[in-house]
């Protein structure tokens, strides 16, 4: 899936010019280095918005590939319910856990060999750390933000491993 590469390029560059723009405004600098520092972080924001957006249509792309026409989740209310308020609090658990079932599931219906590991976990931990951060940080000190960076890298993994199991249900899809 030429998806998760192109997700990672854009998220890769995003974070290191968000952690370069930041670096300049921690620093001691004259004025113009912050603002410059400003700069290269709000651009590193737009990458990320665009990581975002191919992070979505990655995960449409992994339920429409697993999607038999039945279910409680098609691919498009899997994400579209991402961006209801509130409601998405519960959804994001419902959609990345649920996903690892579903592959799960297709995969042993369909008597195709992967080993997944701990994603459905994974996923799990990666949301509440990715939560989790803010608040500590709020309270504890912005040193507690790496604990998010920690969520947002085990989603990375997270979606890395998905990836390889539905190539391997594509695989098999192309031979029948």
């Amino acid at each position: 899936m030429k998806k998760f590469s192109r997700y990672f390029m854009w998220f890769i560059i995003g974070l290191g010019l968000v952690i370069v723009g930041d670096i300049l405004i921690v620093v001691n600098a004259p004025v113009a280095t912050n603002y410059i520092g400003l700069i290269i972080s709000l651009c590193g924001g737009a990458f990320l918005i665009v990581a975002l957006v191919y992070k979505m249509i990655l995960l449409y792309s992994m339920y429409k590939r697993i999607y038999e026409g039945h279910g409680s989740a098609s691919p498009g209310k899997a994400v579209g319910f991402i961006f209801i308020p509130a409601f998405n609090i519960y959804w994001v658990f419902y959609v990345y856990a649920g996903l690892v079932g579903r592959i799960r599931s297709y995969m042993k219906n369909h008597g195709i060999e992967h080993k997944m590991g701990a994603c459905k976990w994974m996923a799990v931990l990666a949301i509440l750390l990715t939560w989790v951060g803010p608040v500590a940080s709020y309270f504890l000190g912005d040193y507690c933000q790496i604990v998010s960076i920690i969520g947002v890298l085990l989603m990375v993994l997270y979606l890395y491993k998905c990836t390889k199991a539905v190539e391997k249900i594509e695989e098999f899809q192309s031979l029948s």
